[in-house]
């Protein structure tokens, strides 16, 4: 009789060539190894339906059994592996590993194992492999074990690691405050940003609490309330107080830190300062309300127009001036806006300084003055200055215009009073029968009439060198006298002059 084992590790007796003399012992000997078929038939069964492989090893590390499902892990059928030894299949970098392992086999140790098998596409797949040695008469006979295929749980927790690795590096180099707490409020972990932002030290965490953070105590429970209800917070406006005292605006997101049975563990809030955006904002506004005091209050009118002349803005002065309220004017056309020859001005100006602007050589800031006579709502008519200057796009081009318009109504009818004065002055200076003429302080004549012309013989051309000294006939009475004698062009002849009279002798 001899004993051997099948692939699962059952002992099996069998009989030698010899019959056995008592027919009970005969029948008790054939009764045990039917049973032992049986256990064996049973353990065939399950090791045919398990996911895993089975296998044996004989004491000089060849595979001596292996079971089907090796091929649909590995691509081997089990024929291709029996006989070889296991620690061809090994990964390099893993073999001393499972060679040490072994060694523990060897000496009656079992326990389970991690490392690299090769498949038969050359790739490699991670195994676990559970193994008990075998002995026969005391000595190591090999080992039985299961081998069970991890690799999918291995790249999951390979994809893992790399996760946790990015989220660290995220946290620890975002320039955002990142704080993580727990339930209680306690600041568990915090980045660089976080210590920097709020002046505390790594060595700050252990007694640091989330309240003594809030510049008012209790908003601390109005956030436990929020994200009750709402699960997260995007962009919270809260203040906050640095370590020494100083409070500043920031946003925070929030969101909500939970256990692998879906219990809620804490809080990991992203800080952002704000602080000097709101003070920002808040010169913003003052400068806001105060340009719109100066729109709403100043006598000129200020708007804007696309290129079309559609009106986008005018300044509420519009009413008091032209009668039409903003709304009004936003609807109004060009040619209801200015009289048909300011229309005609207007559109020349802007083609020649759109053909100016396309030139390159003309400064963009530059802006144009334009007088322009306006339609009032009640039917007349107003001048008014224009300061115009172009509304530019990101890319520099002309997209529009801003302007300021100022009454000069009255500006415009002095104008032409002085015109109309002027052209009285001129016409009385012509044809005054009297010598006329008007004099520098330093004698220089500047204008005379015809009549002065005639009288003593110049040219209007004389003028530009005549002085009133050459008219004295003595030069001494320049500066004495009203009235004297005076020396025509031509020598030999003298005039007697009074102050509103003339006499030739």
């Amino acid at each position: 009789m001899f004993d051997c084992y099948s692939p699962w590790g059952l002992r099996l007796q069998h009989e030698g060539s010899k019959p056995h003399r008592n027919p009970s012992t005969r029948t008790d000997s054939l009764h045990g190894l039917s049973e032992l078929r049986a256990s064996e038939e049973t353990y065939r069964s399950i090791v045919t339906n398990l996911n895993d492989i089975v296998y044996t090893v004989d004491a000089e590390g060849r595979i001596t059994y292996i079971s089907h499902q090796v091929e649909s892990i590995s691509g081997y059928k089990p024929s291709e592996l029996i006989g070889r030894p296991f620690a061809q299949l090994i990964h390099p970098e893993d073999l001393p590993g499972v060679l040490d392992s072994w060694k523990g086999r060897q000496e009656g140790k079992a326990g389970p194992s991690e490392c690299r098998v090769a498949v038969k596409n050359g790739q490699y797949r991670f195994a676990r492999a559970s193994a008990r040695p075998l002995f026969q008469g005391g000595e190591f006979a090999g080992v039985a074990g299961i081998i069970t295929d991890v690799t999918e749980q291995h790249e999951a927790e390979s994809a893992l690691r790399e996760s946790e690795q990015k989220y660290r590096a995220l946290f620890e180099q975002s320039i955002d405050a990142v704080g993580l707490t727990t339930l209680e409020g306690h600041v568990a972990e915090a980045n660089a940003s976080l210590f920097r932002l709020f002046g505390y030290s790594p060595g700050d965490l252990e007694s640091l609490n989330a309240r003594d953070m809030y510049a008012e105590p209790g908003d601390r429970d109005i956030f436990l309330r929020k994200i009750a209800e709402k699960g997260s917070l995007v962009d919270d406006e809260v203040r906050f107080k640095k370590k020494d005292g100083t409070v500043m605006d920031c946003l925070r997101s929030v969101t909500v830190r939970r256990a692998a049975d879906g219990s809620v563990m804490g809080y990991q809030t992203v800080f952002r300062d704000i602080t000097e955006r709101k003070r920002m904002e808040t010169e913003l506004l003052q400068s806001e309300e105060n340009l719109r005091f100066l729109t709403d209050n100043v006598a000129d009118i200020i708007w804007t127009t696309g290129l079309n002349f559609r009106t986008t803005y005018v300044s509420p002065s519009i009413e008091k001036v032209l009668g039409f309220s903003p709304e009004e004017r936003k609807r109004q056309r060009l040619d209801e806006i200015a009289t048909p020859d300011s229309v005609r001005r207007i559109l020349e100006t802007l083609q020649k300084e759109l053909q100016r602007d396309a030139g390159g050589d003309s400064d963009p800031e530059r802006s144009v003055t334009l007088e322009v006579e306006y339609y009032r709502k009640d039917g007349s008519t107003v001048w008014m200055e224009n300061l115009v200057r172009p509304i530019r796009d990101s890319s520099g081009a002309v997209e529009g215009l801003l302007g300021v318009s100022r009454d000069i109504t009255d500006r415009k009818r002095t104008e032409a009073a002085l015109r109309e004065s002027e052209e009285k002055y001129r016409a009385l200076f012509e044809q005054s029968s009297d010598a006329v003429g008007l004099t520098t302080l330093e004698g220089r004549i500047v204008e005379a009439n015809a009549s002065w012309a005639r009288l003593f013989g110049y040219s209007p051309r004389d003028l530009e060198w005549l002085n009133a000294r050459d008219l004295y006939a003595e030069p001494e009475d320049t500066g004495t006298s009203s009235s004297g004698q005076w020396r025509r062009k031509a020598p030999s002849v003298m005039v007697r002059c009074a102050t509103g009279r003339r006499t030739v002798r």
